[in-house]
This record gives C-alpha cells, structure tokens and sequence, in this order.
C-alpha cells in the first residue's frame, strides 16, 4: 500500500453552491478515487465530501437539488504542502488536501489501497413466482424475462460485473431448470452458482442453504431490480460505519388524493393540507450483511428479509441505511417492465 501526491486538483475541485447533482455527476468520473473538496473563489478550503458525505446528507432531508455545502464534512484535516504527509491520519482519512500558508488547496495526497478491498460473496434472490408481473411469468420465472433484447438477470450481472464480483450464488426455485439452462449458457466474467430452494423459503431463507456463512460480509439483491447502485460504495459506506447490516434505501413519494384535516384538542379544525405528498425510505431490495446475521437465518426454514432485519436490530444489532441516489426501478408489474424497456434504451 502507498500514496500519491495529486497536483491536477481541478477535477477534485468544486464551489460551496455547486448542486449535489452536479457534484455526484463530476464525482462518478473520479473512481477510484471519489471524493471532492469543496473550495471557495479564492481556493480555501471549506469543506470535503465523499460519497458517504453525500448519502447521509439525503438521509438527513437534503434532496440533489440543494447546494453541496449541506453536506459537506467541515471538520476536515489538512496537511501543509512540502511538509512530511502522515501516512497513518491518511490511510483514515484516505485523502488530505496539502494547503499552503493561506490554508489554499495546492495538492491532494491519496491513499492507494491494495487488493482485498472488493466485495467478496454475493446472492441474487431468484426463487419467487413473480406473480405481479403475470402472465409474462406464467411460463418464464420473472429473472428471465425478457427486458429489451436480454433477460432482466443479465442486466443485474452487468451491473455486478461493473463491481468487480467475481462469484455470485443464484437462489431459485420456480421454474429453477430455466435457470440451469441460462447458467450453463452465461458468457459473462462473473461465476455463477445456483442455490435450489426446494420448498420456498422466504425472500432471505435461501440465505441458509449457502455451502457455510461466509467469512466476509454478503451482498445480497433481489431478481427484480434494475439500478446502477454504486456496490462498492455501499460496502465502503458500511465499513466505515461499522455496521452489521446495511440496507439499500430508495426515496417513495406517496400523493394523499384528499385534503387532510388537522385538528386542535376542542374538535375544531386547525388546517387543511389539500392533497400532501407523503416522502418515506423504502427498502431498494439490496442488502449487505455480515457473517453474524447469516448465523441468524434458521436452517431449511423460511423467513423473510424484514423479519430477519427486525431480529438482528431487536438482537442489538447495528443496522444501518443506505441511500440510493443513483437510477433503481423495482420491476414487479407490467408498467414497471414497461417503464425499464424505455429506461434501457436512454
């Protein structure tokens, strides 16, 4: 492992008033190495950000909308440019801006991380009978139907492979011998191995028909979801946290098609609120989880993923959330087929 003094900081660079959308834009030019400092007209520094930044921002009611200074972190370190760069503050930090006398940002030094640093293990969740989505799944399990020229499965693998996942378990049951049939064919770079669910278990029973509980944390996504979800920032972000279990949460606006009446304590009315849109996270059906909640799925039986969330948090388990800024589509019905097809094609 080493560092590298970046001097071309423009591209890590941006204004406080800059959006987070535009800043997320920019940011997803910079892999490996995802972060921005946050510089006024002048080049002082006033804050960084990173993608974990940005994601507990909107968990905390920023939209993309707003401007980056919302949730930029202030309480930054800084190195002086020329001076020695302490490797251990760096490799916590993993970027320290080097600044000059005027606290101006002159140089970055990065941290370089080795091999070790990808997801290890991965299920897709493939056994369901899809019955929102009949008739199409009278006769094909709903992984494989057909979105555009290619099986949705295939779109999710893409994105996987994007990851750089090397292996990943596949769970089926309904129609399981179509599956055989799609893996035995499977060109792509990841490695795929089926799971049969010989009696449906839940959607997080399959869970205990792994070989054995892995020895690193798993990513487990539904067979439903299309989503450029960034996976390594969602194992980032749950290391850094320290979590047991991350969830991958997605925004859902619920419009209210009355006028809601708000009343005071004498039965008289307070206000109307004429047709409110009502904003909850809502569970985006990818889930990172360690090998502690793995022993917590009961062998051969069925559970379901909320159920087995609500016991590890019950347990004193660390649970935690992670928003989903990029594009995600559950599809469970027609329309939702429907809507993915012209996704695909922008």
């Amino acid at each position: 492992m080493s560092h590298l003094v970046e001097t071309d900081i423009k591209r890590h660079c941006c204004n406080p008033e800059a959006s987070i959308r535009e800043v997320l834009e920019r940011m997803n030019g910079l892999a490996p190495h995802v972060f921005m400092v946050v510089c006024d007209d002048q080049g002082v520094i006033q804050g960084t950000v990173t993608d974990g930044d940005i994601r507990r921002g909107i968990l905390a009611g920023n939209t993309i909308d707003n401007p980056i200074s919302a949730c930029m972190f202030t309480d930054f370190k800084t190195v002086p440019f020329g001076g020695k760069i302490p490797k251990r503050r760096l490799r916590a930090f993993e970027f320290l801006p080097l600044v000059d006398e005027s606290h101006r940002l002159k140089a970055l030094a990065i941290w370089q991380e080795g091999a070790g640093n990808e997801i290890r293990h991965c299920m897709i969740m493939a056994g369901g009978y899809g019955k929102r989505l009949a008739p199409l799944t009278a006769t094909v399990p709903k992984p494989l139907v057909k979105l555009g020229d290619r099986p949705i499965l295939s779109h999710i693998l893409d994105g996987l492979e994007a990851a750089n996942i090397a292996h990943a378990y596949l769970s089926v049951h309904y129609l399981s011998e179509q599956f055989e049939q799609f893996a035995s064919q499977w060109q792509g770079d990841i490695d795929l191995e089926l799971i049969h669910e010989r009696e449906k278990l839940g959607t997080a029973g399959a869970l205990g028909l792994l070989p054995k509980v892995p020895d690193a944390p798993i990513l487990v996504i539904n067979g439903d979801v299309l989503t450029d979800t960034n996976y390594q920032a969602l194992k980032d972000f749950h290391d850094a946290h320290g979590y047991d279990a991350t969830i991958g949460v997605t925004v859902h606006d619920t419009e209210i098609p009355f006028g809601i009446i708000r009343q005071q304590e004498d039965g008289t009315l307070d206000n109307i609120e004429e047709k409110p849109v009502l904003t909850h996270f809502v569970a985006a059906g990818i889930y990172y989880l360690a090998p502690e909640i793995l022993e917590m799925v009961p062998e051969k039986q069925s559970i379901d993923m909320p159920d087995l969330l609500n016991q590890a948090a019950a347990a004193g388990k660390k649970i935690g959330l992670f928003p989903i800024h990029e594009y995600w589509r559950d599809i469970g019905r027609p329309a939702d087929l429907q809507a993915a097809g012209i996704d695909i094609q922008r």
